[in-house]
């Protein structure tokens, strides 16, 4: 009886093993890495024209002295800098420098990034500010500035401590200059439009993306519903569905 166990589980261990070289090797005959400009061996979540199912973040300008990075369909592009193994990318936002060296009360708007089940991004550094009407009087943070009709609220980028968000502000995250801290009294010297992003990728979404060949082609989108589809096949997401959600980790409750 034993030995019939082992010998189930030794075929069932096989079977895994197969399955899962199977699946790397369409990965890679599918999404193979690829250079562009002065990056090597991009792979998943990026991709480039040629093979836009393979990734959420496009890569482009290959040929340019700067390459540039759209991390989701419709989304603004970037100016790209580095792209790490350790899932960092750091990016140039040309538009936001403008308005932080034209000292512009438009640099505080929350910056554009996607989050979605498939994939969210994460500014490494940043700096908290509350963004208030100025009607509500004074709010306790190290510093404060007028801009418009508004009040901007904010704490030295070593204070951690905050306060509570006061009703009809708004929370606002932007990249600061670490090295920049001695500005800290001038907000529009202290932030930067150079910027590193934490990338955190849904791995276990990368099988269905590379499958969008077969289903006509396209890049591998999210729609609104948590849906994956391929960008050239809208009869395939009604068809068949494939709810993204269901890839993510299951949090058991706890049980008292």
């Amino acid at each position: 009886m034993a030995h019939g166990c082992y010998l189930m589980f030794f075929i069932l261990s096989y079977l895994l093993l197969l399955s899962l070289a199977e699946e790397q090797r369409r990965v890679n005959l599918s999404c193979p890495s690829f250079s562009c400009g002065k990056f090597r061996n991009i792979d998943f979540p990026y991709s480039k024209r040629k093979h836009p199912e393979c990734g959420f973040c496009l890569i482009d300008d290959c040929e340019k002295p700067v390459q540039k990075i759209q991390l989701g369909k419709d989304e603004p592009w970037f100016s790209v800098t580095s792209i790490s193994q350790d899932q960092t990318v750091t990016l140039y936002d040309q538009v936001f420098q403008r308005h932080l060296d034209n000292r512009s009360c438009e640099s505080f708007k929350n910056i554009s990034l996607p989050s979605s089940p498939s994939i969210s991004f994460e500014i490494q550094s940043y700096l908290t500010l509350f963004k208030c009407p100025k009607i509500l009087g004074n709010i306790p943070m190290n510093f404060k500035m007028s801009c418009d009709d508004s009040m901007i609220y904010y704490n030295h980028p070593d204070d951690d401590d905050l306060p509570s968000l006061p009703p009809r502000c708004s929370l606002i995250q932007l990249p600061v200059a670490v090295s920049k801290t001695r500005y800290a009294s001038d907000l529009f010297r202290l932030l930067t439009g150079n910027f590193s992003l934490k990338v955190r990728p849904n791995w276990r979404a990368r099988r269905h993306c590379i499958d969008c060949p077969s289903r006509g082609g396209g890049q591998c989108l999210i729609n609104s519903m948590g849906y994956l589809h391929c960008s050239n096949t809208e009869s395939y997401e009604k068809n068949h569905r494939v709810n993204i959600f269901r890839f993510l980790p299951r949090v058991r409750p706890d049980v008292t």
